[in-house]
């Protein structure tokens, strides 16, 4: 069985949102883990150890926001469908979002 290893997403770098919050809370973290109470490395390992769960926190809220919203539009392209069912521009609408959700769904 391969152990599965954190690995930092340098896409998620992109979004202002995100690296706002990793400076707040490196600000915070800072502020309440002064070098002298413990050893450099030790704050060091605590620091790479909040910011990991501060960026899968981030990730897994992002994509599941990601997810909810494609779903209700897959389930408004249903709706709009069953009311004209022989609009092609809606069918290829909804069979592209179907294929978005799966991609996401794939990626978790």
């Amino acid at each position: 069985r391969k152990s599965r290893r954190w690995i930092l997403n340098p896409q998620i770098l992109k979004e202002k949102d995100c690296i706002e919050k990793i400076k707040k809370e490196i600000d915070f973290f800072l502020k309440e883990n002064t070098v002298g109470q413990t050893s450099l490395q030790n704050t060091w390992d605590t620091a790479k150890a909040v910011l990991r769960g501060l960026v899968t926190a981030y990730t897994i809220k992002r994509n599941r926001e990601k997810w909810q919203n494609q779903n209700k539009l897959q389930k408004d392209l249903e709706n709009r469908l069953q009311i004209k069912p022989q609009d092609g521009r809606i069918r290829n609408e909804l069979i592209l979002t179907r294929h978005k959700l799966n991609i996401i769904n794939q990626e978790e």
